[in-house]
């Protein structure tokens, strides 16, 4: 377990490093994965609120559902 985690460890470094030079260190996109996960979660947490609010259970009325939410709105 522990050279598989030094290993993965100065491979991340490696690819940090990479991505320093490409875009410099305030750029980085490795430095924003917390900021873009916690986004991405609120994303998601929206839109699957609006979801459930308009979608009906059953087999017609699944399928209504999601044509109502594709074209009527």
């Amino acid at each position: 377990m522990k050279p598989l985690r030094t290993v993965l460890r100065y491979g991340f470094m490696w690819a940090e490093g990479w991505l320093d030079r490409a875009f410099g260190a305030a750029w980085n996109p490795f430095y924003a994965l917390g900021a873009l996960a916690f986004f991405f979660y609120w994303v998601i947490l929206v839109s699957g609120i609006y979801v459930y609010i308009f979608f009906d259970i059953g087999i017609p009325e699944a399928y209504d559902s999601v044509e109502y939410m594709t074209h009527d709105q």
